[in-house]
């Protein structure tokens, strides 16, 4: 379940550790300024620890000639690419890697892609998709600016170790803002709670077993042979 404090509690909670609840040593608007930045930094912690907690899906509908396509426009990181059958199926796309990158080139639409390439802010699809077609796009979103958001909007800090960093974050910004004595006192807590954030995260799924390989069966996915290190063995695709 997602662990919530309005923007307002969490800045009260912030400059309450540093001493300035009662003293407007930086505005309304900075606080909410740095709220912001720091909640930027939070995901950033969550994000690049590979847990899946920030996630959003784009569907795309194919059109006929067009190989390329833009990201969604809050666009952050790819999680995957499925074709949508008919039947409501899904079968994920295999991502290319540059050294492939020539593989279907002069192919002609076939029916359905098998593959994608990211090149900058746009997805291009291998063998070139019919029209019509509807395509997934599974994203980690780009963190919400929240500088403007109101006194009451809600903030998930995840677990009680966001809570923390999100607090002495804050404290921290109001101690160097003051010139404090306790400036190194809260640097050594905001970095000791974000190292439990990042613990957490990696931990999250600790007993689901980890494959080194996706199981093919089902999947139309392009043949391995001569495609980097792609590969057919014992009935599953292996990378």
């Amino acid at each position: 379940m997602p662990r919530k404090f309005s923007v307002l509690d969490l800045i009260t909670r912030g400059r309450r550790r540093c001493d300035q609840e009662n003293r407007d040593v930086l505005s309304a608007a900075e606080w909410k300024e740095e709220l912001s930045t720091i909640k930027s930094e939070f995901d950033g912690e969550l994000i690049d620890s590979g847990m899946r907690y920030f996630e959003k899906t784009s569907t795309l509908t194919t059109v006929t000639g067009q190989n390329e396509y833009l990201v969604p426009s809050d666009f952050l990181a790819m999680v995957g690419i499925d074709y949508v059958q008919g039947d409501g199926q899904k079968i994920e796309l295999v991502p290319m890697l540059a050294q492939e990158r020539n593989y279907f080139t002069g192919t002609q639409a076939s029916g359905q892609s098998v593959a994608y390439q990211l090149i900058g802010q746009n997805i291009k699809f291998g063998p070139p998709p019919s029209g019509g077609q509807t395509y997934e796009i599974v994203f980690v979103p780009q963190p919400a600016d929240i500088s403007d958001a109101g006194d009451k909007e809600l903030i998930d800090v995840v677990i009680p170790a966001g809570e923390a960093f999100f607090v002495y974050s804050l404290a921290l910004v109001g101690a160097i803002k003051e010139e404090h004595d306790l400036t190194p006192y809260f640097e050594r807590r905001v970095e000791f709670w974000r190292e439990r954030v990042k613990e957490w995260a990696m931990q999250r799924e600790l007993y689901t077993p980890k494959r080194r390989y996706v199981h093919g069966e089902g999947s139309n996915r392009f043949d391995g042979d001569g495609l980097g290190n792609s590969g057919y063995i014992g009935g599953e695709y292996i990378y």
